[in-house]
């Protein structure tokens, strides 16, 4: 039987403490465990056999490319860090080259989304199509003793 003294707070620590760079998170986030986290938060359950990373897109590349189990694209741009202005770019570049018909799911995954950024993509779910919805994800990751 356990005792009370083992257990702890869990504490926030970097998103380079789970993953080296941005590579490694999108190897996770393809995994079971880490498609199941996407469905957890999203509701987008991905095909795991439409999985495409490092889709091209003209000279630039998406993180994630799939289609859901309804057929919709999801195109996923991850970042280390806190969100900026060349990822928001990029994922509209991505959705443009790779989404041209049809229902489209982008996710916005970063350590940190900042309120601009937010209310950005409010904005853009306001004034799309039903067809299209932006996501806008804060990863963390908690440790627990080790």
């Amino acid at each position: 039987m356990s005792s009370w003294e083992e257990f702890v707070y869990p504490e926030r620590v970097s998103f380079s403490d789970g993953w080296d760079n941005e590579a490694d998170f999108d190897k996770w986030l393809v995994s079971e465990n880490g498609l199941e986290c996407l469905y957890e938060v999203t509701g987008i359950f991905v095909d795991g056999e439409t999985i495409v990373q490092q889709a091209s897109v003209g000279s630039f590349s998406a993180d994630i490319f799939a289609k859901d189990t309804d057929g919709a694209v999801v195109i996923i741009e991850n970042q280390q860090g806190k969100a900026d202005h060349d990822h928001l770019g990029k994922l509209l570049a991505y959705a443009g080259g790779l989404a041209s018909e049809g229902s489209c799911r982008l996710v916005w995954i970063a350590e940190e989304i900042r309120d601009e950024f937010r209310a950005a993509l409010d904005w853009q779910n306001n004034r799309t199509e039903v067809e299209v919805s932006f996501f806008g994800i804060e990863a963390g990751l908690l440790r627990a003793n080790d």
